[in-house]
């Protein structure tokens, strides 16, 4: 049966006051009969005090009795003694403490004291007679039956003497055993008060300390700690609540880390598509070339998002429709990537579509086999597609072109997921940025050539014989810079050096620069001084900067002799060692005004002897192959 904590408390307590009043009963009972004993030994000290009293009385009547009789007069307190002993005896008769030997000495006390009276009587009668014989034998009589009553009441004090001994002995003995057994009972109840107490709120205690042990332990994680408690109360309920709970946070904590981990493994994910679109803006906003650029978005596009293959196709002023311009990778494209193909749009709804919303759009299996589909099959994705997603590639605010990406495998799980389209765009996003900044650097680029052009054209005006010159230098200077495998940005910088190497001369007098006869050594020195003067005029424009190098020590000469510092071998920039040679090369085959000029096989042997001294061995090696190769 189940009791709740209440009931329990109510029931300890009923059971202590019970035990508390049987205590307190067993003491005022044992206290009654203490107060009894006391109250007999109490009656039996006054019973000593009445007999006390009746031998003092009863002496002093025989002793005024006897002087009555010497003086022949009859006592006049004697009747009044006779009956104060006869109501002291009668009293101590009607109170019953005396035993049945007693009883009956004092009935013979009170016989005798009447019939002490009536011997009285008759003394009193022969005191005046002169028969002495009788009265003396009456008197006699009336000595020996007072002597009698006297020992009587003496037998009668000693027996309440030993029964008041013995009365409060025992009170004594019993007040004694009351105390102890007091002390007993209370000490059994105080202890069995304290045990039961104890067992009472260990009852309620001992749960509770293990509820905040079971919440300690869920609290350190321990997910599947339960509480077993069988108390049959509240406490009972709570376990059995904490246990549910328990066991929903359980499931909860499962499903959380469930939850948890899936949201760790997509962070991981999240992170390495981050990571990878980081990586793939960071190249595609380090190419400025935008042949290489549409072929690695191409690259990057596929290789992200895990697709089959990708197509870029961008409008020109040439063609009606988009013409695709890079693929990847081309093995899944039927070894037929379709660069250069015009894509007809009419006949393509999914990329005009595309085209007009500047939105995505995603084509199925069902609707690429459709017969309406069936040119967009051929023309933007291949047989083998599953499902593909057109995006259109919209610069400054126009639809310029579209990305259209691919997948063949059935057996594979959706590839274009929503993450994956919004990664697909902010990547293409990045792509248009790219695009944008590869135009913006060809338009500046092709700005830059026109004006390093026009420069060198004026630099040519200054003189009708160097016409010219500097176009042919740097023919020359690049074709020996691709035969030494120069990189793209190197040849960059010979270009723009070869073409702007002469920018000095637009401070040397044109008389100088058209004189007909040999240069006098003061004009010869001003002409030396157009290396510096040209890097000069460069020097605060930053974009020339990297071909400062060129412009003031391409007449150095590789044994040391050249100008204007006089810099040997290897001290001379490799750029500026090209273009010595083809501006020399340039030179000796050109006319003069002075001299006509040398042919091509006179000049290859003049870079022969010169090679180690005025020219880099190898530069000169390499360009004698070039001008044998050309003209074998």
């Amino acid at each position: 049966m189940k009791t709740n904590i209440r009931s329990r408390i109510i029931i300890a307590v009923v059971v202590c006051l019970v035990l508390i009043s049987a205590t307190l009963a067993y003491v005022l009972f044992e206290q009654s009969r203490i107060d009894k004993k006391f109250l007999l030994v109490d009656k039996i000290i006054s019973h000593t005090g009445i007999v006390d009293q009746a031998q003092t009385v009863f002496v002093s009547l025989l002793a005024e009795q006897r002087a009555s009789i010497r003086v022949k007069k009859e006592g006049s307190q004697f009747s009044n003694l006779i009956d104060e002993l006869n109501a002291l005896l009668q009293t101590i008769e009607h109170k019953p403490i005396l035993a049945e030997k007693e009883q009956f000495l004092l009935k013979r006390v009170r016989s005798d004291i009447a019939r002490l009276s009536s011997l009285s009587s008759n003394l009193l009668v022969l005191a005046g007679s002169t028969e002495t014989s009788g009265k003396n034998s009456l008197l006699s009589e009336f000595d020996a039956l007072g002597q009698k009553i006297i020992t009587q009441l003496d037998q009668i004090h000693i027996f309440l003497d030993h029964e008041l001994e013995k009365a409060f002995h025992e009170a004594s003995e019993m007040r004694y055993g009351a105390q102890k057994s007091v002390v007993i009972s209370g000490t059994l109840l105080v202890f069995f008060l304290v045990f039961f107490s104890f067992q009472l709120v260990r009852s309620i205690t001992r749960p509770i300390n293990d509820l905040v042990k079971a919440t300690q332990r869920l609290k350190s994680s321990e997910w599947d700690y339960r509480v077993n408690l069988d108390t049959g109360d509240e406490l009972e309920e709570l376990a059995d609540s904490f246990n549910s709970m328990a066991e929903q946070l359980s499931h909860q904590h499962l499903s959380l880390k469930d939850q948890l981990d899936r949201h760790s493994i997509q962070l991981k994910e999240r992170s390495l598509d981050l990571e990878i679109l980081l990586l793939a803006s960071a190249e595609l906003s380090s190419e400025l070339d935008i042949e290489q650029l549409l072929k690695l978005m191409a690259q990057k596009l596929t290789s992200t998002l895990k697709v089959t293959y990708c197509r870029i196709a961008l409008k020109d002023s040439e063609h009606a429709g988009p013409v695709i311009r890079a693929a990847y990778p081309i093995r899944m494209l039927d070894w037929e990537p379709g660069i250069g193909n015009e894509l007809d749009v009419k006949y393509c709804p999914d990329l005009q579509k595309a085209f007009d919303t500047g939105r995505y759009v995603s084509v199925s299996n069902t609707e690429m086999f459709d017969r309406r589909h069936k040119v967009e099959l051929e023309q933007i994705f291949t047989s083998e597609t599953h499902s593909g997603l057109i995006f259109p590639l919209v610069i400054k605010g126009r639809s310029e072109g579209a990305i259209i990406l691919g997948e063949s495998r059935v057996w594979d799980r959706e590839p274009f997921s929503q993450e994956k389209i919004a990664l697909c765009q902010t990547l293409i996003n990045q792509s248009v940025i790219a695009i944008e900044n590869a135009e913006n650097y060809v338009s500046l680029h092709s700005m830059f050539l026109d004006t390093t052009s026009a420069l060198s054209s004026a630099i040519d005006a200054k003189s009708h014989w160097t016409k010219g010159h500097s176009e042919r230098m740097t023919a020359l200077a690049l074709r020996i810079g691709r035969k030494l495998s120069l990189d793209s940005e190197s040849l960059n910088l010979l270009k723009v050096g070869c073409i702007l190497h002469d920018i000095g001369k637009i401070g040397t007098y044109e008389q100088i620069l058209n004189k007909a006869e040999p240069l006098t050594d003061s004009e010869f020195e001003i002409i030396r001084q157009h290396p510096v003067k040209g890097e000069l005029i460069l020097k605060p424009i930053h974009k020339f900067k990297a071909i400062l190098p060129i412009v003031r020590s391409h007449h150095e000469k590789y044994d040391g002799t050249g100008y204007p510092d006089g810099l040997k071998g290897e001290d001379i920039p490799i750029l500026a060692r090209i273009a010595a040679l083809a501006d020399t090369y340039d030179a000796m085959t050109a006319d003069r005004p002075y001299r006509k000029g040398c042919s091509r096989l006179e000049a290859i042997a003049e870079i022969k002897r010169c090679s180690g001294t005025q020219f880099d061995p190898s530069i000169a090696g390499v360009f004698i192959e070039i001008l044998k190769d050309e003209y074998s």
